[in-house]
């Protein structure tokens, strides 16, 4: 999926590729997460996941508003 990013955007594809590929990294910790604390890896899991993932989109974001600031 990172490649496809790269595509339509080749100014800022490599940075949005870049953060692209910190998602996988995010669900193996999530992953590990959940292993160590079975009692309450459902909620550890979740908030991780989420911090994880929307610290992600709010850099993707600021970077698109940037781009196409008109």
């Amino acid at each position: 999926m990172a490649y496809q990013i790269i595509v339509p955007s080749k100014r800022l594809g490599a940075q949005l590729a870049l953060k692209w590929l910190f998602t996988p990294v995010c669900l193996s910790m999530t992953y590990q997460i959940g292993i160590l604390s079975k009692r309450q890896g459902t909620q550890f899991t979740l908030v991780w996941f989420f911090t994880c993932v929307g610290s992600i989109m709010a850099d993707q974001n600021k970077i698109i508003s940037k781009g196409s600031g008109t």
